[in-house]
């Protein structure tokens, strides 16, 4: 019997191995056979798309960039090319760029709402905040499930000053994130909200999100790549009696409300906070020397 003869692995072979290293998130190995495909196949559109993927994932954004140009110039009807394309240039902050690589995208598929979001970065990234807006709107219309959507779009409302709108995209996204259970994406949500119900008068409401974003954390098994991971290992001190002291902030909350009703009420607060401060803070001290004062002149 003839011996049977052994033939190089193909381009594919390095591929498909280059994939299961993706799986496994080895993504180093991954290039490297991907290297190897393209070395067997220099027109492989798998392999450079899939490499740029390794490379992004790697953070390396330039190098990532160079391969999904050439998967794009490859195949210029690939919109996840120049989608991916444009996304490595928003992260090199080559903004323009970034759009009109992302246009040529949805030229090709203009009902993919990871482009209108990545084109919305990309203007917001231009300071171009309103149009961002836009665009982020558009996303959520063909995906309106997306609650890492819903949470950038009430940061950037926030950087608006749109702070009623901003709140309404940070509790969509926290309803969102309670349906899936995605309880570290939670954390995030709820320090943003831990700041903006006092900025829209609830005042109450803030401190409860500043609590269970507190007490969630915790509960988490983070490992230090975790960017809370920091703040879990803090010794942050819940008070034993935080439950009443936030409903002793009723009044606070109503203060704030009268204040936000117009630049005379406004007024009227800033004069009571200033007299709640001297007596509070600055006379007190005062008072204290005096009395002391009092007491040692009365010995002597």
């Amino acid at each position: 019997m003839a011996e049977q003869q052994a033939f190089p692995p193909s381009d594919r072979t390095w591929y498909q191995r280059g994939l299961t290293k993706m799986d496994g998130e080895q993504y180093e190995e991954a290039i490297a056979l991907f290297n190897r495909a393209i070395e067997c196949e220099p027109n492989s559109y798998d392999a450079w798309y899939m490499k740029g993927n390794a490379l992004f994932n790697l953070k390396r954004y330039e190098e990532a960039f160079a391969s999904y140009d050439r998967a794009a110039n490859l195949q210029p009807k690939s919109f996840v090319a120049w989608e991916s394309r444009g996304l490595a240039l928003e992260r090199l902050q080559r903004y323009e760029e970034a759009i009109a690589s992302l246009d040529r995208a949805l030229e090709i598929q203009a009902d993919e709402f990871k482009i209108w979001w990545a084109r919305g970065n990309a203007l917001y990234g231009l300071e171009r905040s309103e149009e961002a807006i836009t665009n982020y709107d558009k996303a959520l219309e063909l995906q309106p499930e997306s609650h890492q959507l819903w949470l950038w779009r009430g940061k950037v409302l926030t950087s608006l000053k749109r702070h009623q709108e901003a709140l309404l995209s940070y509790e969509k996204a926290l309803e969102i994130q309670r349906e899936i259970g995605d309880r570290s994406a939670e954390v995030d949500t709820l320090f943003n909200l831990a700041t903006s119900y006092p900025i829209n008068g609830k005042i109450r409401q803030g401190f409860q999100a500043q609590k269970r974003a507190i007490e969630l954390v915790r509960e988490l098994d983070l490992t230090p790549d975790n960017p809370l991971y920091s703040l879990a290992s803090q010794n942050i001190k819940i008070p034993d009696q935080f439950d009443v002291l936030i409903e002793k902030m009723g009044w606070m909350e109503k203060l704030i409300n009268f204040g936000r009703q117009g630049k005379f009420q406004l007024g009227i607060v800033f004069i009571v906070w200033l007299l709640y401060f001297f007596l509070s803070v600055a006379f007190s001290p005062v008072a204290l020397i005096l009395w002391l004062f009092r007491r040692l002149t009365r010995r002597t």
